[in-house]
């Protein structure tokens, strides 16, 4: 054993202490950084998939209409009507609402 760590034994816990602090807060900016890259990762598929929902949507909306089954407007005026159903005219609707009137029906 040293003189240093002779004299001076709670300096060499101490280093040994803050070396495992350090080493913990390591560890746990890596697996924050993974979770903001996975969350990008996932929004970015959520992107994807609601444009895709989305064409295909319209490519149904359009076709209705051509077929003369629903007109836009008669659609747009649906879509009012739904949107006051959740209490909230707010351009979208409460999942839940929908699930309960499916269930009521």
């Amino acid at each position: 054993m040293g003189l240093n760590k002779f004299l001076f034994p709670n300096r060499l816990v101490q280093a040994h202490e803050l070396g495992r602090v350090k080493r913990a807060q390591s560890r746990s900016a890596q697996r924050r950084a993974q979770t903001v890259r996975d969350t990008k990762e996932r929004f970015q598929a959520l992107e994807e998939d609601l444009g895709y929902v989305t064409l295909v949507l319209g490519a149904l909306l359009q076709r209705l209409d051509e077929a003369g089954t629903v007109t836009r407007s008669e659609v747009h005026d649906l879509m009012a009507d739904l949107d006051s159903l959740d209490g909230v005219q707010d351009g979208r609707l409460d999942v839940d609402v929908l699930k309960d009137l499916d269930e009521e029906g």
